[in-house]
């Protein structure tokens, strides 16, 4: 039974910290989980894609799969963290628990915990809200910032108007000092693309981004794909969306979805269709 590396859920990992974590749950049950490139970023990052199933059996393209993924956008961090959380779930469970055991032995999960990884590590660092898009990237105006008080924080007033906040210097020693965070609309959020995938009833010409473009042709080439589960969100929530009208499996498939990954998730109601977006393209 393979000894899986901790994941602390407290945090959410910058692009280095979450490559190395895939390679290191990939060292410790090779034979579980192969992990790999199916695109790369505009700044040329692999958009990573972890296999999970047992290969000792059968192969995971002789399965079916389901398809799991996070972080389309910057902003969605909880989500990327579920998704790493599952990863590390389904390889320990393995040969401990027998509904998992069973699960990794007769299904094979892909999951892409990451597919906006430059507008995330923009995220994580600088708290810019950069949004997918085939062009220029502006910062999405979709919050405010509110400042809580904090000795070490850093953050200051600046002197000719305390209104605005600005860095915190080393030698600085007389506060009062803060931690800023943003308070983000989440309803704009959920309007903000990408809606790259392809549809009829848009003239755009579709698969712009590399991330969409990415999961177009892993789709097409991997046929064995009977599901897919999509984690999102402003880093406040996991939620799941479906366009599938049964609406109690949508929320037991939540509730699951939150046994596993151990965080909060709730269903959405069924999705309406919005034309370019990945649940409504793959979907149809």
């Amino acid at each position: 039974m393979p000894v899986v590396p901790t994941l602390d859920v407290e945090k959410y990992l910058d692009f280095k910290s979450m490559t190395h974590y895939l390679k290191a749950v990939s060292s410790a049950a090779p034979h579980l989980v192969r992990a790999f490139s199916i695109g790369k970023s505009k700044a040329g990052r692999p958009i990573l894609v972890a296999e999970v199933t047992n290969r000792n059996l059968r192969e995971g393209r002789q399965k079916p799969g389901i398809w799991i993924d996070g972080g389309h956008q910057g902003w969605h961090l909880l989500g990327s963290t579920a998704c790493l959380e599952l990863l590390r779930f389904l390889v320990a469970g393995h040969g401990r628990d027998e509904f998992l055991t069973d699960l990794v032995d007769q299904t094979v999960f892909y999951i892409a915990p990451r597919l906006a990884p430059d507008e995330m590590e923009l995220c994580l660092k600088s708290g810019a809200l950069v949004p997918q898009t085939a062009g220029e990237e502006k910062v999405s105006e979709v919050g405010r910032q509110f400042r809580v008080l904090n000795s070490l924080g850093s953050w200051k007033p600046f002197k000719r108007d305390n209104r605005v906040m600005v860095g915190r210097n080393p030698e600085d020693r007389k506060g009062p000092f803060f931690d800023l965070y943003r308070q983000v609309d989440s309803e704009r959020l959920g309007q903000i693309g990408p809606h790259d995938f392809p549809n009829t009833s848009r003239q755009e010409i579709p698969l712009q981004l590399p991330s969409t473009r990415a999961v177009f042709e892993f789709m097409r080439t991997y046929g064995n794909v009977f599901a897919a589960i999509s984690t999102s969100g402003p880093g406040d929530r996991v939620s799941l969306v479906s366009n599938h009208a049964d609406t109690g499996l949508l929320k037991n498939l939540s509730q699951r979805l939150s046994e596993l990954a151990g965080l909060p998730c709730a269903p959405s109601n069924p999705a309406r269709k919005k034309p370019g977006q990945f649940l409504s393209w793959v979907s149809e």
